[in-house]
């Protein structure tokens, strides 16, 4: 869930004009993190919290990951979430608004405002802010002056146990430059593969393999589902080459063994 909160599909939000993006500095290196202090206020209970964390795995980590680690969309929370959200002008009721206003994409109001803090409040313990006793409300005047700090040290954010929901390539990863060379494209139309989105240059949409008849195709059932992390509507045109299928999205390429 949240794609341009945090970008709560893979850009920074705008906030009020600018980029936010945090990292401020906490009191005290050896401060619990589950302690509260003048500096880190307890904004939320932990029912408050754990009915976030239930809402999160419902709306909002087929994007985000389970872990709020990141997937498709980035982190929310962490060193690199705490980075991008680093603007002083920047506080917490603006991360809020930006939230409960913009997640899920295109379906803000499928959460009710109790909902959105709940899954706020859920988002701020997995970034080290310790529950109290009052409850996460939209209109808390504590949110109008705070900034989202940084997890002190040697305290950590929400335990990451499930593996990661998306896998990047490495950092500067490059294409191994093998695909079809033009003769193959041209000859598309006798192929088993779906080079084009017409499947050849003449569009026909047809491919020679006849596992797939008007016998067999009553018994025709998924052999896997692919979460490509995209809630809005998009259109794409799968190409298969070599056994290998290419899905583009709205931010990502994704090869899939076909």
């Amino acid at each position: 869930m949240i794609q341009k909160l945090l970008t709560f599909a893979g850009v920074l939000a705008l906030v009020t004009g600018i980029v936010v993006g945090i990292a401020s500095t906490v009191d005290g290196a050896s401060q619990s993190p589950r302690a509260s202090s003048p500096s880190r206020p307890s904004l939320f209970t932990q029912a408050q919290a754990a009915a976030g964390e239930a809402l999160y795995a419902k709306s909002c980590a087929s994007c985000h990951g389970a872990a709020l680690a990141g997937g498709t969309a980035p982190p929310l929370s962490g060193s690199a979430f705490q980075a991008s959200w680093s603007d002083p002008r920047v506080t917490l009721d603006d991360l809020f608004f930006l939230l409960r206003t913009t997640m899920p994409p295109r379906a803000s109001s499928s959460l009710s405002p109790q909902d959105h803090a709940a899954v706020f409040a859920y988002i701020l313990k997995a970034n080290g802010y310790a529950p109290g006793g009052e409850p996460l409300a939209v209109d808390a005047p504590k949110l109008k002056v705070e900034r989202l700090q940084s997890v002190p040290a040697g305290g950590r954010a929400v335990a990451r146990t499930p593996p990661p929901a998306f896998i990047p390539a490495a950092a500067g990863a490059m294409p191994a430059g093998s695909g079809p060379d033009q003769a193959t494209l041209s000859a598309s139309s006798r192929s088993t593969d779906w080079l084009v989105h017409g499947h050849d240059y003449s569009g026909t949409r047809f491919s020679p393999l006849d596992d797939i008849n008007t016998t067999t195709a009553s018994r025709l059932a998924p052999a896997c589902v692919f979460q490509v992390g995209e809630r809005d509507n998009f259109q794409t045109g799968p190409i298969v080459h070599n056994g290998t299928m290419y899905v583009t999205t709205m931010t990502s390429t994704i090869a899939l063994d076909a």
